[in-house]
């Protein structure tokens, strides 16, 4: 059997938590990372972009398809904003459930939004893949054809999807990550050079023979601090690159802060010392000659000593108890478990109270198929479980499905009921 060269990562592996080094021992020359789904980003997506370079990984991108209005389009455009170079893959993947039947239909749409700005591959199972797509087609068009298939190696192919769920991790980080074989290692030879005008700038190694060669400005790059990418300047040949100016707005540093105060410190001492300052003379309007007579004359009789006391008293109340109100809500905040997300837990395995956990809807309801169509959509759920005396409640709801479904079961020790769904059309 092939060994894995590339793997394929989304915002289910955490980028801060993949053991980099490792993925890169074992012989991992290449990343796929999610861009995006729909017309959402994934948030792992510039994270993972940054570690690849990091350890010199090639990379490039797929976009998990819903055929949305317009999502061909957001799909280049966020392509475009994570720095995809016209030399390296965007993806179509192929898979929801939800998908109308005409996926070679679909596929041109989405050939035609990416024309000749990037490199394109479709990204599919076997099985649809034999059924929906000409292969010969493919090949005439030059779209790479990356096929999943985990107990056999598919007749045709690019880029080999071998196994998924079950595939385990790499070094310190044990959870799943996919495993791919690139056939040709286009994927790790066309992006090599990647384009210099999206790539990190590479400080030179310099030498007591070498002097300073030049400052640049105003040239895109990796910051060397945070990592993001942007346009930027650095005062020592690359080997520190700042960026100031992103797809977020613009950054600025403290140090931008410290070069500014000499033009505006004046400035403000004059603000400030005006706020503060107040003699005769700097009063508007006022008369030539006050008289005590001109003066209001103000009642004494209208807050008592006792009653200010009281309103003090009150409004020193008002704070601690908002304090403590504020103290509550933040230790009421949830915290989501996405440690294992195919994992099944007895009703015993809980703790009293409330949990909240990111499953795998198939892992907890193998079989929708006796469901209407609209209610086996989606495939990640937030699960809540509620327990009290042994007791066992367990809600689960589907978050990436257009219809919202939520399915509920109860359960005691060591047994669940079956689920049932609640959710009305």
């Amino acid at each position: 059997m092939a060994n894995a060269n590339v793997i394929d990562i989304s915002y289910f592996q955490d980028s801060s938590k993949l053991d980099w080094q490792a993925i890169k021992d074992a012989g991992i020359e290449a990343v796929i990372i999610r861009a995006g789904y729909g017309k959402t980003q994934d948030t792992q997506a510039a994270a993972h972009i940054a570690n690849a370079n990091k350890y010199g990984l090639k990379w490039h991108l797929y976009h998990y398809w819903y055929n949305m209005g317009g999502e061909a389009e957001f799909a280049v455009q966020n392509a475009k904003s994570l720095g995809l170079t016209s030399s390296q893959y965007l993806f179509l993947d192929m898979e929801d459930k939800s998908l109308p039947a005409d996926w070679n239909g679909q596929f041109a749409v989405f050939r035609k939004a990416v024309g000749d700005i990037f490199q394109v591959g479709l990204y599919c199972s076997d099985s649809p893949y034999k059924a929906k797509f000409q292969d010969s087609q493919l090949q005439q068009l030059k779209v790479y054809r990356w096929v999943a298939s985990y107990s056999y190696e598919p007749a045709n192919y690019d880029m080999w999807q071998m196994s998924g769920a079950g595939s385990g991790g790499f070094g310190k980080y044990t959870a799943d990550i996919d495993r791919d074989f690139d056939k040709s290692r286009r994927l790790i030879a066309d992006s090599e050079p990647q384009s210099p005008d999206k790539q990190p700038i590479v400080p030179p190694t310099l030498t007591t023979d070498m002097p300073y060669i030049r400052g640049i400005v105003s040239q895109p790059g990796f910051d060397t601090e945070s990592g993001i990418w942007g346009y930027g300047y650095s005062p020592d040949n690359g080997e520190h690159f700042y960026v100031n100016d992103t797809v977020f707005g613009r950054k600025y540093r403290q140090k931008d802060a410290d070069r500014l105060w000499p033009y505006l410190k004046d400035f403000v001492s004059e603000q400030l010392a005006s706020a503060v300052s107040l003699d005769w003379n700097n009063i508007k309007n006022k008369p030539d000659v006050a008289l005590k007579s001109d003066l209001p004359v103000v009642p004494t009789d209208l807050v008592h000593t006792a009653e200010l006391e009281k309103v003090k008293s009150d409004v020193t109340q008002a704070k601690q108890d908002a304090a403590q109100a504020v103290a509550n809500t933040e230790s009421a905040k949830v915290t989501i478990d996405t440690s294992n997300i195919h994992q099944i837990k007895k009703p015993s395995e809980y703790s009293e109270g409330f949990s909240y956990e990111l499953k795998e809807v198939s892992a907890l309801i193998p079989d929708r198929s006796n469901l209407d169509s609209t209610a086996q959509d989606g495939f990640q759920a937030i699960v809540t479980t509620e327990v009290c005396k042994g007791y066992a409640r367990q809600t689960l709801k589907v978050i990436d499905s257009q219809r919202p479904l939520t399915f509920i079961r109860n359960g005691y020790g060591s047994t669940w009921y079956p689920f049932e769904l609640v959710t009305t059309w």
